[in-house]
């Protein structure tokens, strides 16, 4: 699974927490939620270098229709979402 979202570009020295389950994170909660191996994702660089990247195959995919990943900044109360369907149709 590869992810890639931005950050806001003042943000310069925040992680973000990556975890993921395979139901929605939104309807389950930030706490039912898996954190993700090597989840914590910091900023690249300063100011304009504000892409971030999770990348991993330890997630464990196997028999399941979609992955549910969200994103979280340290500290923050509010998190992003995103469906990742594994299967092809």
């Amino acid at each position: 699974v590869i992810v890639c979202w931005n950050r806001h570009k003042d943000e310069n020295g925040v992680a973000h927490e990556v975890r993921y389950g395979f139901t929605s994170v939104h309807a389950t909660g930030w706490a039912s939620a898996t954190p993700a191996p090597g989840g914590t994702v910091m900023p690249p660089g300063w100011q304009g270098y504000n892409m971030m990247v999770y990348d991993s195959t330890a997630l464990p995919l196997a028999g399941n229709t979609a992955v549910y990943i969200a994103i979280k900044p340290q500290n923050s109360s509010v998190f992003s979402e995103i469906r990742v369907d594994l299967t092809l149709d």
